[in-house]
C-alpha cells in the first residue's frame, strides 16, 4: 500500500499545501521468503526501511536499509510486514 504525502488536501494556516513524507507498506502474509518489485518513479527512486517485523524489536539492527525503486530489492520473510519511507532528492 503506498501512502502518498504529497497528496494531502488539508492546506497550512496561511493556505499553504501540506506535504508529508510518502510512505510504502510491505505486508507478506505466506508461509515462504518473497521479493517485493518496488515501484520506481514516479513514486520513487530510492526507498529506506523504518520498520521491519523479521526483528524483535521492529527496527533494523544496524545502519538503516537502502532500496532502489524499481527493482526486486525487498526481501521479506514469511507472515512479515515492512514500513518503507520514500526517500525524496
Amino acid at each position: 500500500m503506498y501512502l502518498d504525502g504529497r497528496g494531502l488536501r488539508h492546506r497550512g494556516s496561511r493556505g499553504e499545501q501540506v506535504v508529508d513524507h510518502s510512505y510504502l507498506i510491505l505486508l507478506h502474509s505466506g508461509d515462504e521468503p518473497v521479493r517485493f518489485f518496488l515501484p520506481g518513479p514516479p513514486w520513487a527512486g530510492e526507498y529506506e526501511t523504518i520498520i521491519d517485523t523479521r526483528y524483535l524489536s521492529g527496527m533494523i539492527d544496524g545502519p538503516v536499509a537502502h532500496h532502489q525503486g524499481r527493482t526486486t530489492d525487498a526481501p521479506a520473510v514469511a507472515r512479515s510486514v515492512q514500513l518503507l519511507r520514500v526517500v525524496r532528492a
